[in-house]
């Protein structure tokens, strides 16, 4: 049977069954006027069938038919796999699928990169992913947690998501025997191991492009500093250190971590039990009927003099976002909810909308200012907002950030007046 076209594919997927977990057991369907219902429920997790689909899309016709022949065969096994996170094999069992590995991001919730690595692990094998989920790189590694480190460091617009699997022998044929399998589902190498210069990209120190020798330790320099922001606006906290001798040659590499002592894994343990005591799953069905499932974590909770300040970090569709919210007495008192329930249908309405979820540098007056903003200039900027609260008729006024004194060190309470009644007018327009 040829496969012609990607709808084909995609009917033929639909056809046997191919879809992620269902969850309409709690979910919640539209009340009034087609509304967006956000309810709290038990998080579990789904086969990520987007990205299995994806990768269909690359295979030649009968790659395709034999990837899902086999899935019903694949999917009764994933049921007695190990808890999700974690695979495990010594060196007699079958080769780990691909495809049922879990999906985890490069940058977890608390900002730090903590792959699962049980304690007998002697060696790893793990695929990269970009921000489309599409594989980049296959490596293997006897210390997953640096190797990771390293090429977060090394490509951070080409590390998003990671899928691994754990042994607890060290055997290098077997690796590359993973690989080779691995290579074989996505229907060729990734483009990180095939193509010599992508390969050298993921292997090696970054070249800051210096043009002289004496430019050299100023471009490592401010190489570095410009990697580090990109993984920092992605909300990177853990400490990167590239190295100093390096970066006298123009080079970018980070040193590897320390191994943490039995009480910073605890601790490290009791901080992620914890964020994850403060995570809520929420899902909703949007106005059109989509369902939108995401996980909020309140991360900061702050009484201020008008309402609340809240940090969050958002997960939804396998990434990682963090803003800060401010709710105003006033919507509290109108709407009779829990603040933290207000904060996350506000956070269901910006998603349904497709709203971008991360900002950088200057805003243009069309953006709205998803990093750092109040639940009710969410009201004033989109006028269907109320249907996330039965249409009522929010609060008509919002918080505003003016400045209403001028201070520091070069304040002058007799600064003159500039313009034409002032006392600088012949230097106002000097320019």
């Amino acid at each position: 049977m040829a496969l012609s076209t990607v709808s084909q594919l995609g009917s033929l997927v639909q056809n046997i069954g191919f879809t992620s977990t269902s969850r309409t057991q709690d979910s919640v369907g539209p009340s009034t006027a087609q509304t967006l219902a956000p309810t709290l429920r038990q998080k579990h997790s789904a086969p990520s069938a987007a990205l299995e689909l994806h990768n269909c899309r690359n295979w030649g016709a009968h790659k395709a038919q034999n990837f899902l022949r086999g899935q019903s065969v694949r999917r009764s096994a994933a049921k007695n796999a190990p808890a999700a996170g974690i695979q495990m094999s010594g060196g007699d069992e079958k080769l780990p699928s691909l495809y049922e590995l879990p999906l985890t991001s490069f940058i977890d919730q608390s900002g730090y990169i903590n792959p699962p690595v049980e304690k007998n692990t002697e060696a790893s094998v793990f695929a990269v992913l970009d921000e489309a989920k599409k594989v980049q790189y296959i490596g293997f590694s006897k210390d997953v947690r640096n190797s990771l480190r390293t090429l977060l460091c090394r490509r951070p617009d080409k590390c998003h998501y990671y899928k691994l699997h754990n042994l607890s022998v060290l055997d290098q044929q077997r690796m590359i025997e993973i690989r080779n399998s691995w290579s074989s589902e996505l229907g060729l190498p990734p483009p990180g191991n095939a193509d010599p210069y992508q390969k050298n990209q993921w292997e090696k120190p970054v070249d800051a492009g210096s043009i002289s020798e004496r430019g050299m330790a100023a471009a490592g320099a401010s190489k570095a500093k410009a990697l580090l922001g990109e993984m920092q606006a992605r909300g990177l906290k853990e400490e990167m250190i590239y190295d100093p001798a390096l970066l006298e040659r123009g080079r970018c590499d980070v040193l590897p971590s320390k191994q943490k002592s039995a009480e910073e894994l605890q601790a490290a343990s009791d901080l992620e039990a914890e964020r994850k005591s403060n995570e809520r799953h929420v899902s909703a069905v949007a106005i059109d009927g989509e369902k939108i499932e995401f996980d909020i974590t309140f991360t900061m909770k702050y009484k201020t003099n008008g309402g609340w300040m809240y940090d969050v970090s958002v997960s939804h569709q396998d990434r990682v976002t963090t803003h800060r919210v401010l709710l105003g007495q006033p919507m509290i008192d109108l709407t009779k909810l829990e603040p933290e329930v207000i904060v996350e249908r506000t956070f269901a309405y910006l998603l349904s909308k497709r709203i971008t979820r991360q900002t950088e540098g200057l805003l243009h007056s069309e953006t709205f200012p998803i990093n750092y903003f109040s639940v009710s200039e969410v009201e004033q900027w989109f006028d269907d907002f109320k249907i996330m609260f039965d249409n009522q008729e929010l609060v008509g006024n919002y918080w505003r950030f003016n400045r209403l004194y001028d201070y520091g060190a070069g304040y002058s309470d007799s600064q003159p007046e500039l313009g034409p009644q002032g006392d600088d007018k012949q230097k106002a327009f000097s320019w």
